[in-house]
């Protein structure tokens, strides 16, 4: 700033961008009784912490829970769980109502918070997991004319309740645009990808496909 100006004598920012979970991932591997598996919640900007959220795990017959361990840095946090006596599933993840029926919250705050980092922690982080498997595919990114974005090309790969698209400007831009928008996934169409003689050989894969038509006008 000029002299004589508050930029000039403070080191000022505003950032009023909500933070929402860009990725959760665990360490790949076979766990037995009484190993310790970590799961890594990942935010699109940083986030302070009051209180020990936890994470609903979808553990074969048994939801369990994970339970929040520490901060690693400024965008990032772990949780654990110890596996127990009778857990079984070939593939771990979160809890996800996939029937679409309402959501339930698998990552509760038990009481706590999650919020945008700052002096003073106003700003609610978005802590909305979309159900397992339903990653965005397509051409995610739009050259936007007279402010409108036409996304023609985009789909998710899984029938599901509740999944949150976070559209944002790619302009580098402090508080720029963030619009988030929910949908269901409702319609399933099922497809082979790969196999030899018959239908649902094993190692085929199946999914829902719907395409996602919308303008994003700012």
């Amino acid at each position: 700033g000029s002299e004589g100006s508050l930029s000039n004598s403070a080191d000022l920012g505003v950032d009023s961008r909500v933070p929402y979970i860009d990725a959760i991932s665990a360490t790949s591997g076979s766990y037995a009784t009484g190993d310790e598996v970590e799961f890594v919640i990942q935010f699109s900007n940083p986030i302070t912490i009051n209180g020990a959220p936890s994470v609903m795990l979808r553990m074969g017959r048994f939801d369990r829970v994970a339970h929040y361990k520490y901060q690693r840095d400024r965008k990032t946090i772990v949780f654990s769980y110890v596996v127990k006596l009778g857990d079984t599933s070939q593939g771990l993840d979160y809890w996800s109502d996939q029937e679409l029926h309402p959501s339930s919250s698998e990552l509760q705050l038990r009481g706590g918070w999650i919020k945008r980092e700052s002096l003073n922690p106003r700003l609610d982080a978005d802590i909305h997991l979309n159900p397992v498997h339903g990653s965005l595919d397509g051409v995610k990114s739009r050259a936007v004319n007279e402010g409108v974005a036409k996304f023609r090309d985009l789909k998710i790969g899984q029938r599901g309740k509740d999944f949150k698209i976070w559209y944002s400007s790619t302009i580098d831009v402090v508080g720029g645009l963030q619009v988030a928008e929910l949908m269901d996934i409702d319609i399933s169409i099922e497809y082979e990808v790969h196999g030899d003689l018959t239908d649902r050989d094993p190692g085929d894969s199946y999914g829902a496909a719907i395409s996602i038509h919308n303008n994003l006008i700012a």
